[in-house]
């Protein structure tokens, strides 16, 4: 269920129960109820609901005991603020005294109803239950047919059609009235556009003039808040008195154009004419005065009172002037007190935080306190006490001053000031802490919202020191020297030294060179140490932990390195890789280009190298020290066929010569072609200087099947020849006789 928290400042209006419309009118006996109409709200504005209010009355804002027994009306509806009720309590209790309306709500069926602040003061209006004469009444009186109008004089008295607590007099006043309550509109056009605005009270021509839905407001004269609209709670008493406010709340105006120009300030107050004229949508400003703040645009709660007092502030806020001109010249200070006339009348244009009593100020100075005029104020009596750092007071006598400061020179030359120089002599012992420019909490402390806290100087030419030594251990003390031109290092550098005679640790030169075991470093870092390890980088360890060298030839700020060298945990060893950004942007990742394992193995663009050296690509240098080159179908294309024979006619051609590379020393050979031969013959390669192994293999084994091609068929045609001969043999024996033949013949011849 939800609880509302109801606001003390509750807008009410009272009227009689029994006001009507009626023909005849006649003078009847009424009741003791009448009607209460009011405004309820919470800490978010107007309410709608049912609530149940209790009333109760008393003689007195501040009485004790009711005058009668208290009412309780339940499950009044509420509609947007607006609600109405009729009370009644009885006979003999509403006599005409002075009478006060407390009033408690709840809603929803709370338990506790809540008692609104202040108490309500009856009007006389429910006390009218008779009338005391109408001795000179002949009859009854009767209303004109044409509507609730009484016409007087070419103007008119309009009686609300829809609400008879509203009241116009004069030409076209309460002319759109529809459903406003208790508005009082005399002159022409007062309050000519109201419709739903209830509680506003216009007085002279076109007063309010334009108000439609605003409440609670109060014109008197010409035109006063003739522009206002929706505005509320606003008085206006003069001659265009907050003429153009349309929508703002709470201001007073008092005076010919007080507060001409505001439109939507709010809560200010203007006594005097043209006073705030200007002010525009200012809030929380008090000018009593002619012209006081009359130039005043959007600065807010300043005070002015007195005439022209602080004329000229167009944007300055929280200022107090009180005389005739005061700060009457300030534009847009803050903050200023001046109280006479003309006090601070100086003060020009920003000059804020100035006290000033009786003293015009000083053109361009701010946060100051002058009180009256050297040489006219000359005498000066103040009772009381005086608190504050006493400049400026003189013929003190010393016994009296009970707090405070004495002034510098009333001391003795033997005390030192706080402030300013003072020169010791002598050895000066401080027991406890000692702070420069703070309270210490250490037995040496300075402070300062600067950059130099302290600087030690020496003229020595050996150098400043400043010696650093523990009591509780023996040996040299550590120095840091400031070198000069007597100092063998060299003059202006900052050395870290161990003992007085002993060797310089660390140097640090102007040009941002440091050295480390040497005085004189010849790079930007160096390190001379002895034989064994000068540098060493380690990181926390264990599995997986890691350590880096960076490398950047520019700033990389919180991105990347450009190169990194990378030492990560592995059993009590550690893998290394050497890694580069990859190219294009500062933001780009690291990529390990050479990775070395902890046990040897080398891998370039891989982390996980198999052998002493092995390519991304596969190709790898086993243990041995034989180089295998990658040669799977898969990572090949292009493929075409070759002509061996032709290969093998062109290494016949390929000139084979014995050399030696210029950078080797003299005896060594090498028997091979060159490339630029070898690229011209072939056509294959990267270029003309370099010939790949994969390449010289290549040829020689197509040189090889060409030569086998090529005894195939020199083969084959030794083949063909053979067999002819072999054919003509064989005709050539059978032309030839047998040896039998012959044998027989040779018998023959015998015989």
């Amino acid at each position: 269920m939800k609880t509302h928290h109801f606001l003390s400042c509750v807008r009410f209006a009272l009227t009689p129960a029994f006001i009507g419309f009626c023909a005849p009118l006649a003078v009847l006996a009424q009741g003791t109820a009448f009607t209460y109409q009011g405004r309820l709200a919470d800490a978010s504005g107007p309410v709608s609901g049912s609530y149940d209010l209790a009333f109760a009355l008393f003689a007195s804002d501040v009485a004790l005991s009711p005058l009668a027994t208290p009412v309780t009306n339940s499950a009044i509806l509420v509609s947007n603020g607006l609600f109405a009720t009729i009370i009644d309590f009885g006979p003999g209790v509403l006599t005409g005294g002075s009478n006060w309306l407390e009033i408690a709500v709840r809603t929803n069926g709370a338990a506790t109803f809540k008692t609104l602040a202040p108490r309500q003061l009856l009007t006389p209006v429910p006390l009218a239950l008779f009338a005391n004469s109408a001795s000179a009444l002949i009859g009854a009186l009767s209303l004109p047919s044409a509507g609730p109008h009484i016409l007087v004089g070419g103007g008119s008295l309009l009686i609300s059609q829809s609400n008879l607590s509203d009241f116009f007099a004069g030409s076209a006043a309460g002319a759109a009235s529809v459903s406003g309550a208790q508005n009082t509109g005399i002159g022409a056009s007062a309050l000519s556009m109201i419709s739903a605005g209830y509680g506003n009270t216009a007085l002279g021509y076109a007063a309010l003039g334009s108000n439609s839905t605003g409440y609670g407001n109060t014109a008197v004269g010409c035109q006063s808040l003739s522009f206002s609209i929706a505005a509320f709670g606003n008085t206006g008493i003069g001659y265009q008195s907050l003429v153009k406010d349309s929508l703002g709340v709470y201001n007073t105006a008092t005076g010919s154009g007080a507060l001409y120009g505001n439109v939507l300030g709010a809560y200010n107050t203007a006594d005097g004419a043209g006073a705030l004229q200007n002010n525009t949508n200012a809030s929380y400003n008090t000018a009593i005065g002619y012209a006081s703040l009359i130039n005043n645009l959007s600065a807010s709660q300043n005070t002015a009172l007195g005439a022209s007092s602080l004329l000229g502030l167009t944007n300055g806020g929280g200022n107090v002037a009180l005389g005739y001109d005061a700060l009457f010249q300030s534009q847009s200070g803050s903050n200023n007190i001046a109280v006479g006339a003309q006090a601070g009348a100086n003060l020009t244009g920003h000059e804020s935080q100035d006290i000033l009593i009786g003293n015009p100020g000083v053109p361009g100075e701010g946060n100051a306190i002058r009180i009256g005029v050297p040489g006219v104020h000359a005498n000066a009596v103040i009772a009381g006490v005086i608190s504050g750092d006493g400049s400026g007071l003189t013929n003190l006598n010393a016994a009296n001053i009970a707090s405070g400061s004495i002034s510098d020179s009333a001391l003795s030359a033997n005390v030192a000031f706080r402030s300013g120089g003072n020169t010791f002599s002598g050895d000066q012992i401080m027991n406890g802490f000692l702070g420069v420019g703070t309270v210490p909490i250490r037995p040496f402390q300075v402070f300062n919202g600067g950059i130099l806290l302290a600087e030690f100087d020496s003229s020595n030419p050996d150098g400043a020191w400043l010696t650093l030594s523990n009591s509780s251990v023996t040996g040299d003390p550590w120095n840091f020297i400031c070198t000069g031109s007597g100092n063998g290092e060299g003059a202006d550098k900052l050395l870290i030294h161990h003992g007085y005679g002993g060797a310089t640790v660390m140097t640090c030169e102007t040009n941002g060179s440091i050295g480390v075991g040497t005085s004189d470093p010849e790079t930007a870092f160096h390190v001379a140490g002895q034989n064994g390890t000068a540098i060493r980088v380690s990181g926390s360890g264990g599995g997986g932990a890691h350590v880096s060298l960076d490398l950047s030839t520019y700033d990389p700020a919180t991105n990347l390195p450009a190169c990194q060298f990378l030492a990560t945990d592995n059993n009590w060893s550690s893998d290394v890789d050497i890694m580069t950004k990859a190219p294009g942007a500062d933001t780009n990742s690291l990529i390990s280009r050479i990775h070395i394992s902890a046990s040897g193995n080398v891998g370039i663009g891989t982390n996980a190298p198999a052998n002493p050296l092995e390519m991304a690509s596969g190709a790898y240098c086993s243990a041995g020290g034989v180089w295998t080159s990658v040669s799977d179908r898969n990572v090949k294309e292009g493929f075409a066929g070759i002509s061996p024979l032709n290969i093998l006619a062109k290494i016949s051609q390929l000139p084979i010569t014995q050399w030696k590379y210029k950078a080797e020393p003299p005896g060594v050979k090498h028997i091979g072609p060159v490339a630029q031969d070898f690229h011209a013959a072939f056509g294959v390669g990267a270029d003309d200087k370099h010939i790949a192994d994969i390449d010289e293999g290549g040829v020689a084994l197509a040189a090889i099947k060409g030569l086998n091609e090529k005894l195939e068929i020199e083969l084959t045609h030794k083949d063909a020849e053979i067999a002819d001969l072999n054919a003509r043999l064989q005709r050539l024996e059978k032309l030839l006789p047998t040896q039998d033949q012959r044998d027989s013949a040779e018998r023959g011849r015998g015989d």
